[in-house]
């Protein structure tokens, strides 16, 4: 397999980690961070997981019914009433989350809107760009001028979600997926979608038109959704309580990192799956191509089902083959958004300009942070290094030891041989490594935590840890460049 984009951009979605709700949100009083000794279970019981899943359930029940609201409109309501629901649904979900913060969403959008009304009339063509940095730009100047840096931080993945709709639209345009610009209403309730404002995921503007049209069963639709939300609640207490349960503070410090950085992941995974429901119950559903290769540029001659949105997929994450896919597993719809909106877009410049090019653009996206950043930077450097050296290595020993699963393998150790089996167990092990020593850096309690991290937490952080995992990662880059 030749090392491409895909090996290196899925990575940045680990920025999302960064702008969903964090365990502080619901945690009782901070109770959690405080623990030194392990508490009995009871006590675990009382004081966090019910104050956890009862305010969250709280908080996420409201999100769940006005899903339902708009589901029962668009089903059976005049059509006309779907976009003006969106709209009012999804304003009312925002308020409930941000308060008067949601105005700075609807600036988002109303200022993107009109950039592709002006380009389309004035230049019709570049609207992908100029909407891209339109709201790239109006991002910096709220993070850097005009939002206090704590409401920013509480409001800057919905924002996100927003530019990343308009910047497709803009794309779509341009490339004829879309023939004009949306009317207002329909642009403006596919933009405040209830089902995706809060949580995400993104989604194609053609998902949005089709709600209505694609439907699931709707006890098929009650069960799913059920478990969905149940699961997520599931990763919440992980993430709040029994994770600082299982490793409390003053344990082994490799102990405490990978407890943090689980603590990390499940609160990723929290929202994911609630999005996952919340998109589910407003029955947004996502296109599959049948008979076509998903890097092909025509569809027109295959027929296109509509599936459930899949977000990540956890397990794949937690016990992982490679950091390969971990990447490809942790945002899939953010991996889509960045391989069709910026890579396809770049690639033309080379391959490597284009990797930068995505980068930069997920890095702009999530906004100005030096620990972000230098997370993605350390990924970059991760996956690429292991893609160089466990597919040298899977070529001197013949065996299936890359990456990525052989689709077709043809070597002679294959996935099943206890040599490979042996192989592969070690580099999942030192992943998991490489995974608590990257999530470390992202807990901390206080006002850090609501504003973002500091260059200093992060060094520290890893100061800590003695840079190991840096360490570990440039012996793999020479034994790789010697074999």
């Amino acid at each position: 397999m030749d090392y491409d984009y895909e090996d290196l951009a899925d990575e940045y979605d680990v920025e999302d980690y960064g702008i969903e709700p964090s365990k502080s949100e619901y945690s009782h009083e901070g109770y959690s961070e405080n623990i030194s000794l392990r508490p009995p279970l009871y006590e675990l019981f009382y004081h966090c997981l019910t104050p956890t899943v009862g305010e969250a359930a709280a908080h996420l029940g409201k999100v769940l019914f006005y899903c339902v609201v708009f589901r029962l409109v668009c089903d059976y309501g005049p059509k006309r009433l779907k976009n003006l629901t969106s709209i009012g649904c999804g304003i009312m979900v925002t308020y409930h989350f941000f308060g008067p913060l949601t105005w700075y969403l609807a600036a988002n959008a109303t200022i993107s809107y009109l950039v592709l009304q002006v380009s389309t009339v004035v230049l019709n063509r570049g609207r992908g760009v100029l909407t891209a940095v339109t709201s790239v730009v109006f991002l910096f100047l709220c993070e850097l001028f005009i939002v206090a840096s704590q409401d920013w931080h509480t409001i800057r993945g919905a924002q996100m979600l927003i530019s990343m709709k308009v910047i497709s639209i803009g794309f779509d345009i341009d490339s004829n997926h879309l023939l004009s610009v949306p009317m207002p209403m329909d642009f403006f309730g596919y933009i405040f979608c209830v089902g995706t404002i809060i949580f995400g995921p993104w989604t194609r503007f053609s998902d949005y038109a089709m709600i209505g049209h694609n439907k699931l069963g709707i006890i098929h639709n009650i069960l799913v959704t059920s478990w969905k939300s149940a699961v997520a609640l599931f990763f919440l207490s992980i993430s709040t309580c029994w994770s600082f349960w299982i490793a409390p503070n003053g344990s082994y410090k490799w102990s405490v990192a990978y407890r943090d950085a689980l603590s990390f992941r499940s609160s990723h995974y929290f929202v994911s799956k609630m999005a996952e429901a919340s998109s589910l119950t407003c029955n947004i559903l996502q296109s599959k191509v049948k008979g076509a290769k998903k890097d092909d540029k025509k569809y027109e001659n295959d027929s296109v089902s509509a599936e459930p949105i899949v977000i990540t997929r956890p397990w794949s994450i937690e016990l992982p083959r490679s950091l390969v896919e971990v990447v490809v597993h942790w945002n899939i719809p953010m991996h889509h958004w960045l391989r069709t909106y910026v890579f396809k877009n770049t690639r033309s410049l080379g391959t490597l300009p284009a990797i930068l090019s995505t980068y930069a653009a997920s890095a702009m996206l999530h906004g100005l942070n030096f620990q972000l950043a230098a997370v993605l930077f350390s990924l970059g450097i991760y996956t690429y290094t292991e893609h160089i050296f466990r597919t040298k290595l899977a070529f001197m020993i013949n065996g299936c030891v890359g990456p990525r699963k052989c689709s077709d393998c043809t070597h002679a150790l294959k996935e099943s041989h206890f040599v490979v089996m042996i192989i592969n167990f070690c580099f999942s092990l030192i992943v998991m490594f490489h995974l608590a020593y990257l999530g470390f850096t992202f807990n901390s309690a206080g006002s850090m935590e609501e504003e973002g991290y500091s260059m200093y937490h992060t060094l520290e952080k890893w100061r800590w840890l003695n840079f190991s995992s840096h360490w570990v990662v440039l012996f793999t880059f020479i034994l790789a460049s010697v074999m």
